[in-house]
């Protein structure tokens, strides 16, 4: 496949999930798995803020906490989490009260996240998930 084919097909793919926010966060699981974590931030930071998710704003504060995708920024990690209470997510109520005490995700905290992904998508619940629209639902809780 010649260079402007695949860049045709990398932005159609891009419009498909901005237009299906259930396969954005399937696909942002399989980045976070494989490592991809910059484009993982960029598709959580859609669903945030074009979608509203409570959950991607939970996931972007634990990366933004984290550094991964992104630098490290604490304050913005304090404003996602807010955010993800604003947008109903129950867990971001305990990650912004634990920030606020001090209290910053470390390198073992990062490793679980990633082991989480791996987890949901080697299990292939990730499918479940994307179809139903459940991928990190506040019932689902931490993955620490």
């Amino acid at each position: 496949m010649g260079r402007r084919m695949r860049e045709q097909a990398i932005k159609q793919r891009e419009e498909q999930l901005r237009q299906n926010p259930i396969m954005m966060r399937g696909v942002a699981v399989e980045e976070m798995a494989n490592g991809k974590y910059q484009s993982a931030y960029e598709h959580y930071q859609y669903l945030a803020s074009h979608h509203h998710h409570g959950d991607a704003w939970r996931m972007l504060g634990f990366m933004n906490e984290l550094g991964m995708g992104t630098s490290r920024d604490y304050s913005y990690a304090k404003t996602c989490y807010s955010n993800g209470i604003k947008y109903g997510d129950a867990q971001c109520k305990k990650e912004l009260q634990r920030i606020n005490q001090g209290k910053y995700l470390s390198k073992e905290h990062q490793e679980n996240i990633v082991k989480y992904f791996v987890g949901i998508y080697t299990s292939g619940a990730s499918m479940t998930n994307m179809m139903t629209g459940n991928s990190f639902n506040s019932n689902s809780g931490s993955p620490f």
